[in-house]
């Protein structure tokens, strides 16, 4: 089994002055999507020709069940998760809950651009949110 780095997510208070401060670094806007499964909308803009996407996130509906949300109110902006690509995500789900590892969820949903995505929970990561994402 192989991983690479698919993209680094932020929450940020102001998104567009996030994206004008790396628009002035000479990123651009990628995408923009809503991603009804988690509900969120994902802004992506690359960081080089061959580097990984910053991914800004914001909740499209502020709701004290929504994760995002909680995220917001109790840390403010920064890093949210790393999200890394992997082949196979059902059998990577499977090998880490035989090892114990928790799953935020267990089946894939679908993420931005029709990924499928598991989320690992930042309790078997050593604090970390983890995103597979299988392109």
């Amino acid at each position: 089994m192989s991983i690479s780095l698919n993209h680094i997510a932020v929450v940020s208070r102001d998104k567009q002055k996030t994206i004008r401060f790396f628009e002035l670094l000479g990123s651009h806007i990628k995408s923009s999507e809503v991603v009804s499964s988690e509900r969120v909308e994902t802004t992506f803009l690359p960081l080089g020709d061959s580097a990984p996407n910053i991914e800004i996130i914001e909740e499209t509906i502020e709701s004290d069940d929504h994760p995002v949300h909680r995220y917001r109110k109790k840390f403010g902006s920064g890093f949210h998760h790393i999200a890394v690509n992997v082949s196979e995500i059902d059998d990577v789900a499977k090998k880490l809950l035989k090892e114990g590892i928790q799953l935020v969820n267990e089946t894939p949903k679908t993420g931005a651009h029709d990924t499928k995505i598991i989320f690992v929970h930042p309790k078997s990561t050593g604090g970390i949110l983890v995103e597979l994402v299988q392109p």
